[in-house]
């Protein structure tokens, strides 16, 4: 269990996992005493890896049992060693069904439920959906503003950009673009695709309000989490020079591993109004909505390889 934010240490720990088919799942650095003992107890970690202060979460922690029965790992302990030993280490072959990660998401009941991914599957859709709706390549230069612990921080984040070899950008903080002096200096990086949270679009626009910043290098943009207003998205667009493009407003969750919906980046916004969710991603998958009692709810009703394998919640795992 890897308890950290988007970082150099959670990232790596994540992909020396996934090179050794060791099951993992990253959990959110801010997290409550009482959600990190319920995840703990959920998923039954052998390692437990944090990056809070040894003397704060040794005091936190100090009478619970899981401090005692499990191996914590504090990163800063790491720091301290100067020299690291040369290791070889063999690519590993697991068979594509195995567990990769477990994320943990509340949904609407508030109560954590493991979501688990196999390898195979997950990095499939990873790289087909980064491919397919972003135009990503070798050479992209992706910022995905989203933290270790959601689902694209792990899709759009890492493992997708990184399966093509392409580079990716990771922010401690997301919060950290809303100065608009640093946001200049990381697009310096020349960064093509920008894919941020529609809450931290929100808060650029209230405070950049009719400011542009169109000396860049961003081909496409999207927009994840909350429903995009049709406003913000045309602030959006026009704040980063990019007036005609369609926003790649993605509807997706935990459960999918990737998108299922949304507008792709060569497309134009008059057939994809700011907003929109666009269509399907694939014509293999088909959505229906459901009639029952009105619910505005919609189906999935094929199969895709990014779908989850596996949930545990409580004593029990549902398959």
């Amino acid at each position: 269990m890897i308890h950290s934010s988007a970082s150099l240490e959670s990232a790596i720990t994540m992909l020396v996992c996934s090179k050794l088919g060791i099951h993992f799942s990253v959990i959110f650095e801010e997290l409550e005493e009482k959600a990190i003992i319920s995840r703990i107890n959920l998923f039954h970690p052998h390692i437990f890896f944090t990056r809070v202060d040894k003397k704060k979460f040794i005091k936190k922690f100090k009478n619970k049992f899981f401090l005692k029965s499990n191996n914590i790992l504090f990163y800063e302990d790491f720091k301290k060693n100067k020299k690291i030993k040369n290791i070889n280490i063999k690519n590993k072959l697991f068979k594509s069904n195995n567990d990769f990660f477990t994320l943990f998401t509340s949904g609407s009941t508030g109560i954590p439920k493991g979501v688990t991914h196999s390898t195979g599957g997950y990095m499939v859709y990873a790289k087909y959906s980064c491919k397919k709706q972003f135009g990503m390549n070798q050479n992209s230069i992706v910022l995905t503003a989203s933290d270790a612990g959601w689902i694209n921080g792990h899709t759009y984040s890492l493992f997708g950009p990184l399966s093509f070899g392409a580079t990716t950008i990771l922010l401690e903080s997301p919060l950290l673009i809303l100065d608009k002096n640093l946001l200049k200096k990381i697009l310096f990086l020349k960064v093509d695709i920008l894919y941020l949270p529609v809450t931290i679009i929100r808060m650029m626009k209230s405070l950049f309000k009719n400011s542009k910043l169109i000396k860049n290098t961003i081909k496409v943009v999207g927009s994840m989490g909350e429903p995009l207003a049709p406003s913000i998205g045309a602030w959006y667009v026009n704040f980063f020079g990019k007036k005609n493009n369609s926003i790649v407003n993605t509807y997706f969750q935990t459960e999918t591993a990737g998108i299922i919906c949304s507008p792709r980046f060569d497309k134009n916004n008059k057939l994809n109004p700011h907003g929109s969710v666009g269509n399907p991603l694939s014509k293999f998958i088909k959505i229906n909505q459901l009639d029952e009692l009105n619910a505005k709810e919609i189906k999935i009703t094929t199969p895709w390889p990014g779908c989850m394998k596996s949930i545990l919640n409580g004593n029990k795992e549902w398959k």
